[in-house]
Parts: C-alpha cells; structure tokens; sequence
C-alpha cells in the first residue's frame, strides 16, 4: 500500500483539528463575552470590545422624567 495515503490522511485529521481548536478559541473569546454582555442588558462594542452599561437621562440630568426643564433666565437689557 502506498504510504502517502497514511500521511495525508494525518494531515487532514491535523487540519481538522487545528480549526476546530481556533473555532472554539474564537468562541471562548470573541462570542461569549459579547453574548453575556448583551443578555445583562447592556450594550456591547464590537470594534472597541467594551461592554457599556446604558446611562438613561434622569441619571445624567438629576430630574425625573415628565418634568420640564427651569425656564433659562431673561436676557439682560
């Protein structure tokens, strides 16, 4: 029997065993993280990899919501 057939063989096994490793190392790393991120409700930035927490703008402004904003002050003469 020819022995390249063993060889070539052992390489594709190799091959199929390389990607399955980078798929899961892509998973562990790339995948997770932006799906735990999201299921806690918060927003998830692919290009920066950061996992934001949304700031509603009561918390920003200090006022309820409903309320108007003071009136600005009157131009001086």
């Amino acid at each position: 029997m020819n022995k390249t057939i063993p060889r070539v063989m052992l390489g594709f096994v190799a091959v199929f065993v390389v990607g399955m490793a980078g798929l899961l190392i892509y998973q562990a790393l790339w995948w997770d993280p932006a799906r735990a991120c999201e299921r806690r409700g918060a927003w998830w930035d692919p290009s920066t990899r950061v996992c934001a927490t949304p700031i509603t703008l009561d918390k920003l402004t200090h006022r309820p919501f409903g309320s108007r904003p003071a009136p600005a002050p009157a131009p001086k003469p």
